[in-house]
């Protein structure tokens, strides 16, 4: 049986838990080009029985819709695909294959997302002046716009509003983009055994 590369079973353990890795691996290793949902939970049963997301049936048969639905959580992160197949009978079934040759491209996108996200919250921090209640538990950030509408009191207890120092925010989101910019670069130079 091939083993799925460790990053890429990490990241399908986070979309589909233990289960979702099996039903990987069972895609991963099908002999035909496309499996059926039913295929995978018979060759997977013994293999997820007792997991924590395990969900049996009366007879103890790993429900053929569990399986179904990790495979649409996959196909909705690029990582399965599916073909509908019409019977002579006119029911249709459906058979899924793998796309985990299109993980690195699909995680690559995902590390540039949050590098994104973080470089527009950075600038966020960087171009506003905010305002907190010191005297209120639940520590509400007011930008200056607001604290000045509401003439720097606290919407809460009418305590006055004093300026916040975000540099500590922004050291951290600094440090959160060179570690995904370090990442960028060890996946880069990363060979996906896929």
């Amino acid at each position: 049986m091939k083993k799925l590369d460790p990053i890429l079973k990490s990241y399908i353990y986070l979309v589909g838990g233990e289960i979702g890795v099996e039903v990987s691996r069972e895609l991963f290793n099908a002999e035909e080009e496309f499996v059926s949902a039913e295929e995978i939970a018979e060759n997977i049963i013994d293999r997820v029985e007792g997991k924590i997301d395990f969900e049996p049936e009366e007879d103890e048969v790993l429900r053929v819709k569990t399986v179904r639905k990790l495979i649409f959580k996959l196909q909705e992160e690029g990582l399965a695909r599916s073909r509908k197949n019409r019977s002579s009978d006119g029911y249709y079934s459906f058979s899924y294959q793998d796309t985990f040759d299109a993980f690195p491209e699909l995680l690559f996108q995902k590390i540039d997302l949050i590098q994104k996200k973080l470089r527009a919250r950075f600038e966020y921090e960087k171009n506003n002046s905010f305002f907190v209640c010191k005297n209120c538990e639940d520590t509400k950030r007011f930008r200056f716009e607001d604290a000045y509408e509401y003439n720097f009191r606290c919407l809460e207890c009418g305590g006055p509003l004093e300026t916040e120092d975000n540099e500590p925010i922004m050291e951290f989101i600094k440090r959160r983009m060179m570690q995904n910019r370090l990442w960028q670069e060890k996946l880069i130079k990363r060979d996906f055994n896929i």
